[in-house]
């Protein structure tokens, strides 16, 4: 109660739980797509690991991150009473955050399923391209995780880093989109696994990019670099 009444301590400790947030929502990623630590830090998906999805961590990461979610758009709301436009306007962002951050969650459950089900494929042209989906998830984490933990980035460093990996996903969907082409022309798989594919890389850049914007809006902290950001995405 005390910390809400003070505008800038409330943002502070907004910004903090949401980062409480997102990491919570990064294990459970991890988890669900069955992405280990080193992985990460090797940029490279371990193909031959096959351990054993655990749907009681699932239920625990779901319960535990709608619950915080729910107190955090709680606590921004009240706080904003006593906020000027400005602040208003940062939790409103951060607000944001907290919301995709819970979006994220359900859509990577609902990647997780068509991943899991075609990288199994006995064709192995079809399993290929889902592992390569999966490393682009793996190269995403990796260099968020730089994002974060470098201490010698400056916020416009974090928007710079921001915005090229944005591009880099440009440059991997089209590179995959010609190699789909490809495939389909040599008849190494037919239109309708095309179609799945296409579908499900464009689903994984989307949460990419959203994975992208929660790190910005959460690492950067001058509001008027965000605003820029928010009026290019515009």
């Amino acid at each position: 109660n005390e910390v809400i009444q003070i505008p800038k301590t409330a943002i502070i400790s907004l910004r903090k739980e949401n980062k409480n947030l997102y990491y919570n929502l990064l294990k459970a990623i991890k988890h669900l797509m069955n992405i280990k630590d080193e992985d990460i830090y090797l940029n490279r998906f371990n193909h031959e690991s096959n351990s054993v999805q655990n749907t009681k961590i699932d239920k625990i990461y779901k319960d535990n991150l709608k619950l915080l979610h729910d107190e955090i758009i709680q606590f921004a709301t009240m706080a904003q009473k006593n906020m000027s436009d400005e602040d208003v306007a940062l939790v409103n962002l951060l607000k944001s955050a907290t919301t995709q951050m819970n979006k994220l969650l359900k859509y990577i459950k609902t990647l997780q399923k068509n991943i899991e089900s075609y990288q199994k494929s006995k064709d192995k042209h079809v399993s290929n391209e889902y592992t390569m989906i999966k490393d682009l998830l793996v190269m995403v984490f990796r260099e968020l995780k730089y994002l974060r933990q470098n201490h010698n980035l400056d916020d416009i460093d974090r928007m710079l880093k921001s915005k090229t990996l944005k591009q880099t996903l440009n440059s991997f969907d089209s590179v995959r989109n010609n190699k789909i082409a490809t495939l389909i022309n040599l008849k190494k798989i037919d239109a309708t696994m095309a179609t799945h594919l296409i579908n499900d890389l464009s689903f994984t850049l989307f949460i990419c990019r959203k994975l992208i914007d929660v790190t910005t809006i959460l690492w950067v902290e001058d509001k008027i670099l965000l605003e820029l950001g928010e009026e290019d995405e515009n």
